[in-house]
């Protein structure tokens, strides 16, 4: 069972949407005996997975505002099942095309910075010796290959992915479908909601 929020010694809590808006993952949870950033399904509201790793609070979660697709010989190397995917299949040798992924950046108070996606069980990417202070805020590129963190002790570090890394992203018109399949009509990033 995961303790979705409790007391204790951060001063902010960071939530983040995925980009499909599926799920939100929420920050300084607590599943013993580690800190994690527990994933909750829109509708449901419940959590449905954790992110597991931190020895201190997290602090910020952020999701890449990308998706991802491997390239067809990336895919070949290795098909992992998708963990928590915008509910499309699991992955599989006999797929055709490659499950769209999210990406996710996780900064805590132990001073580390882990980056998952959905289409691997194990993070892609722990920076440790970065900082001498708290993780306090991630951003990820317009491009989305690259990542920016900061920290208490007033620096600042770029870590930069490559295409083979992270894969191909969903062009805007593939990311809006995706969402037109799961909610619907789509409006787009550009509309005018007054």
């Amino acid at each position: 069972m995961c303790l979705l929020f409790q007391l204790g010694s951060t001063f902010f809590r960071r939530l983040g949407w995925s980009p499909c808006g599926h799920f939100i993952t929420t920050t300084h949870g607590f599943q013993k005996p580690r800190h994690s950033a527990p994933v909750l399904e829109r509708g449901e509201w419940s959590a449905t997975f954790d992110f597991l790793g931190h020895n201190a609070p997290v602090i910020i979660v952020k999701f890449n505002h990308s998706m991802f697709r491997r390239n067809i010989s990336n895919a070949q190397e290795k098909a992992a099942p998708v963990g928590w995917t915008n509910g499309a299949s699991k992955m599989g040798g006999k797929e055709k095309e490659p499950q769209p992924y999210i990406v996710i950046a996780i900064g805590s108070q132990d001073r580390t910075i882990i980056v998952w996606t959905t289409s691997s069980p194990r993070p892609i990417f722990v920076a440790k010796q970065f900082f001498t202070q708290s993780v306090v805020d991630l951003c990820w590129s317009p491009d989305g290959y690259s990542l920016f963190a900061c920290s208490l002790d007033g620096s600042v570090a770029t870590f930069h992915f490559e295409v083979k890394e992270l894969g191909n992203r969903l062009t805007y018109a593939e990311l809006d479908e995706l969402k037109r399949n799961r909610y619907g009509d789509v409006r787009g990033p550009q509309a005018n909601l007054a």
